[in-house]
């Protein structure tokens, strides 16, 4: 032992012989051997301990302060072994605590499971990278492995000893491993990004166990749930204390626990506390603490002054009644800080529960007209959802509602398009309208019936007033065709509606033997909108244009009288307005399936969009429009209709 420490006279072998025959002697002589010590004498040194009765054992750490510059357990002392052998450390440490020397052992565990920063890391290294705002890389004394192992096994040997003081053990290390994650920017609390290391509280596929702080977490929840069940502590004394500690990890832990421990009323009163339940961070726990609230609790909760209510919590109940879940969402407030609950993820929640219980929402709809078009919104969509599947709807009250959203001003004061999860304005709920009436419109079984007429137009008659699309929308939007813009803006799917109207009115009328071919001139409010939007003194948009190209083939069947009457205006010879007839032109050749009726009706339109193409400057290769006018004139050749010019024919050699 002389050579090895050069300080006592005692070797290995002899301590071990001592420290079963006479322990207090044993650690009296471990104690006056003078420190430092190399990394290979302090372990022997540990293994003698580890054979030291555990009160013995303590006095190592014990006396320390008196023991002047002699070995003790101090972690101080014994940092080396932290990282050379720290599952027997955490052994010698589990004895103490088993032999009731918590002090002792709480002090070593302590100094094996605290977290560092990996100050290898060359960013720590150079303080023009520590000003990057960069959080620093947070990794234990020992190796990983180790470090799992030793929680994992380790730690529920300690908390059935002491479940308290493990319990504060582990909080306090995962309470300093966050704070020294901020320490390069400034502490967001209670904001911890803890749900990028730890997605759920309980085992899951995403918890990312390559960063230690989810071992420390799994450890910490392993532990409160022991000390609950055998420990003799009790669950809401312990999620008292959890809720106490500032930062959002404890906070999910506490609904963790009290998801599992709490009954149906104390789990409803935590859930309607709003102290930190808006964060999304919570959002995982919150449903599963949901679970755990009965109906009649979560009734009570919503009826309670004051209530505001947890997103999505409430909504996710799908057995609240119509009424409670309006209640809900009237009550509902958004956060304000990046990352808490907006508006838009409350929609996104509201939305697949309107769905499913469309009946019973129309029933209360009045309860649902709530001033925030994001929930406006994401009713009418739902209820839409349920239409598109053959769902019988309560359409007089939903036509109700729709003109309700339509009522609202367009634009909100003080909110515009960078308003941060929440629509900018009512433009995207009153597109929603436009939609579910398409839907009304189209269905052949459980649509619109034809006593809703009086209900119906008007919806459809003040959204195509609508301003969207814009010149300026046009200007933006380069990449989209201008069917494709019409039909992704307000106005465009009013004015398909107009036609999808009187499409339906024609099927009213043939259902009771009626109907004579001349469908828009029979509808003169149709035949007004249809006539006034090609005005471009009124509407010069070329979107909207293209909406009367997509439905020439239908007019050419439902009133070939009114389509011959306006066929100048929708494919217009003046040169100014040329665009205007290329965009109808574009939005039939490229929505239609050929005929040679329709061939012979536009025969004319054919000719000049193949001067029109030839006269263009070359493509390689031509454009959609061009190719689809080929295959039309293919087919109008085939059939002795046409004959195909050579310097068209050109424009597509190999």
């Amino acid at each position: 032992m002389a050579e090895a420490g050069k300080n006592t006279a005692l070797d290995f072998a002899e301590l071990a012989k001592l420290s079963l025959e006479h322990p207090a002697r044993a650690a009296d002589e471990l104690l006056s051997i003078p420190h430092p010590l190399n990394e290979t004498v302090l372990e022997a040194l540990l293994d003698v301990a580890l054979q030291l009765p555990a009160d013995q054992a303590a006095r190592l750490y014990r006396t320390a302060r008196s023991a002047g510059g002699n070995f003790t357990l101090l972690p101080k002392h014994i940092a080396p072994l932290l990282e050379r052998a720290p599952r027997k450390v955490a052994s010698l440490a589990v004895r103490m605590a088993k032999a009731q020397q918590h002090k002792p052992a709480f002090a070593l565990m302590r100094a094996v499971i605290k977290l560092d920063s990996d100050y290898a890391d060359v960013r720590w290294k150079h303080s023009f990278l520590r000003s990057a705002d960069l959080a620093p890389r947070l990794a234990p004394r020992c190796d990983m492995d180790a470090y799992g192992d030793i929680l994992r096994r380790v730690m529920p040997v300690l908390a059935a000893a002491a479940p308290a003081q493990t319990i504060k053990l582990l909080c306090d290390a995962l309470e300093g491993a966050t704070v020294l994650h901020f320490r390069a920017r400034p502490a967001q609390r209670p904001f911890d990004d803890s749900r990028a290391y730890r997605f759920a509280i309980e085992d899951h596929a995403r918890n990312a166990f390559s960063d230690p702080r989810s071992i420390l977490v799994h450890a910490l929840r392993d532990a409160c749930v022991l000390g609950i069940r055998a420990g003799g502590l009790g669950a809401d004394r312990v999620v008292a204390d959890l809720r106490q500690r500032p930062w959002r990890i404890f906070h999910r832990m506490a609904l963790h626990l009290a998801a599992e421990f709490f009954d149906a009323r104390d789990a409803a009163l935590l859930l309607n506390e709003t102290d930190y339940i808006r964060d999304a961070h919570t959002h995982h726990e919150l449903m599963r603490l949901t679970q755990a609230a009965g109906d009649a609790q979560i009734a009570e909760a919503l009826s309670r002054p004051g209530n505001q209510t947890p997103l999505p919590v409430f909504v996710q109940r799908t057995t609240l009644s119509a009424q409670e879940l309006a209640s809900a969402v009237r009550a509902w407030a958004p956060g304000v800080g990046f990352g808490e609950p907006a508006f838009e993820d409350l929609a996104g929640a509201l939305y697949p529960i309107v769905a499913d219980k469309h009946k019973e929402i129309c029933a209360a709809l009045d309860a649902f007209k709530i001033p925030e078009p994001t929930i406006a919104r994401a009713v009418v969509n739902g209820i839409d959802h349920a239409a598109q599947s053959g769902a019988k709807i309560a359409w007089p009250a939903v036509l109700d509602f729709c003109a309700r959203v339509l009522d609202q001003p367009i634009h909100i004061p003080g909110r515009g398009p960078a308003a941060r999860g929440q629509d900018p304005d009512w433009e995207w709920a009153r597109h929603a309208v436009a939609h579910i009436v398409e839907t009304g419109l189209a269905a052949e079984h459980n649509g619109l019936s034809e006593d809703l007429d009086d209900a119906v137009w008007p919806l459809i008659l003040a959204l195509t007033n609508d301003p969207e699309p814009s010149l300026a929308d046009e200007a933006a939007t380069p990449y989209l065709t201008h069917a494709q813009r019409a039909r992704n803006s307000v106005r465009g799917e009013a004015m398909h509606n107009v036609f999808r109207y009187a499409h339906w009115c024609a099927r009213q009328s043939a259902l009771k033997g009626g109907g004579d071919g001349a469908l828009i001139a029979s509808l003169p409010h149709a035949d007004a909108v249809l006539t006034l939007h090609l005005d471009t003194d009124v509407d010069m948009s070329l979107s909207i244009r293209a909406v009367y190209g997509q439905w020439l083939s239908w007019l050419v069947y439902a009133d070939a009288q009114w389509l011959a009457q306006n066929m100048e205006r929708i494919f217009p010879h003046d040169p100014g307005l040329e665009k205007y007839r290329d965009a109808a032109w574009r939005a039939y050749i490229e929505h239609t399936v050929y005929s040679d009726d329709l061939f012979r009706v536009f025969k004319s339109e054919y000719r000049a969009a193949v001067d029109r193409s030839l006269r263009a400057p070359a493509q390689a290769p031509p454009d959609s429009s061009t190719r689809r006018l080929a295959d039309h004139l293919i087919q109008a050749a085939s059939h002795a209709l046409y004959v195909i010019p050579h310097e068209f024919h050109k424009m597509f050699a190999i």
